[in-house]
């Protein structure tokens, strides 16, 4: 949820297209900062819970670096993470709002993942919701950024004072334009200043950002055992939508 214009995206796309690991999450990132076009927003803080799979990975922040080398007028870039017993976001409501009304509106039947994404814009009567469809090429692999001997930045786990990086306990991760290579971190946002992580691999040395491929090309395959389940549903489906379900991969 973009809390200025209070406008909810709504990311979406089904396991033929990829899954959700660490990758997909900073791609989803990616493309959330594309859809901003507020060009006068120099900085941008967004809250996440702290499921360090998905919203607490490598990926992630080489996603940041990448974003503030593309967008010229972003220049500071926060990611907060929610603390126990406080992880009610305003975004909770759209999600209680979509499950809401697909009580209400059992004659609107899902039948293939599109479906949903037609449903989940017919909820933006009261909230402003905007349904992205997630495809192939919008999925990207951050991995060359800090992997092999080539890669600009390396996954450190020490601080630039020598001490270990408490990846699991940082509640604040700042990225900065003018530090690209460096993670400033707080582990208590009573914690006056930030400590520095520096990913760069060699500080002496100029580098240039990689532009991060696709994760994949090729649809995503599902296991044999879901294919030939949905194989056997097909006969409460109807005919029009047969194709779908025997060319699923």
């Amino acid at each position: 949820m973009d809390s200025i214009p209070k406008e909810s995206w709504c990311f979406m796309w089904d396991e033929t297209v990829t899954g959700r690991g660490g990758n997909e999450m900073a791609s989803g990132i990616v493309k959330c900062f594309e859809q901003l076009n507020d060009s006068a927003l120099k900085e941008v803080t967004v809250w996440s819970d702290n499921c360090a799979g998905q919203n607490k990975t490598i990926y992630l922040m080489m996603a940041y670096l990448w974003i503030l080398s593309q967008k010229e007028n972003k220049e500071v870039i926060n990611h907060k993470y929610l603390l126990k017993g406080h992880t009610h976001m305003e975004v909770d409501v759209v999600h209680s709002k979509i499950e809401r009304e697909k009580k209400k509106m059992q004659e609107f039947s899902i039948v293939t993942p599109w479906d949903w994404q037609q449903f989940i814009k017919s909820c933006s009567r009261n909230l402003k919701i905007k349904v992205v469809n997630m495809e192939t090429m919008d999925f990207m692999d951050f991995s060359a950024f800090c992997n092999g001997s080539s890669a600009p930045f390396v996954h450190r786990k020490k601080s630039i004072v020598g001490e270990s990086v408490p990846y699991a306990a940082i509640v604040w991760m700042q990225f900065r334009k003018n530090e690209i290579g460096s993670m400033f971190y707080k582990t208590s946002f009573d914690q006056e200043t930030f400590e520095e992580v520096s990913f760069l691999r060699n500080k002496r040395k100029r580098f240039s950002l990689p532009t991060p491929k696709p994760i994949r090309e090729n649809p995503r395959l599902i296991s044999s055992l879901k294919y030939n389940d949905l194989q056997k549903s097909m006969q409460w489906i109807p005919a029009m939508f047969h194709d779908y379900y025997r060319n699923l991969p």
